[in-house]
């Protein structure tokens, strides 16, 4: 898992083609395998961070709106996790996120974003 979520990092390089391949493993991951992967990003706080940090990805974005909820059915048996997605405030760094200089970068995909 530190080997996958190591390509959030910033100093990582984020190309299209691998922001695809990562989000791709991660959706399958969260789909198959609910509750490590929740555990593993719940006791890493800085990867909600750097997520968010890559909204501008739309396969960053994807990852983002999975993880946050927007397919409540993945959590419906994880009260843990959903009592952990109220706690962080996700919504909070996406509006400082699009606040700052790099609006102009995400705004065609800020309706995507907000139809949850």
């Amino acid at each position: 898992m530190d080997l996958l979520f190591s390509f959030v990092k910033p100093d990582h390089p984020h190309s299209t083609l691998l922001s695809g391949y990562f989000s791709k493993v991660v959706i399958c991951l969260m789909l198959r395998k609910t509750a490590p992967l929740m555990n593993y990003v719940q006791e890493h706080p800085e990867i909600v961070v750097q997520l968010v940090d890559l909204i501008g990805i739309t396969s960053v974005m994807e990852v983002l709106i999975r993880l946050i909820g927007a397919d409540e059915t993945i959590y419906s048996n994880y009260a843990d996790t959903m009592q952990w997605l109220e706690n962080t405030d996700v919504l909070g760094m996406i509006a400082d996120k699009f606040s700052s200089s790099t609006l102009l970068k995400c705004m065609p995909m800020l309706p995507k974003f907000f139809v949850l």
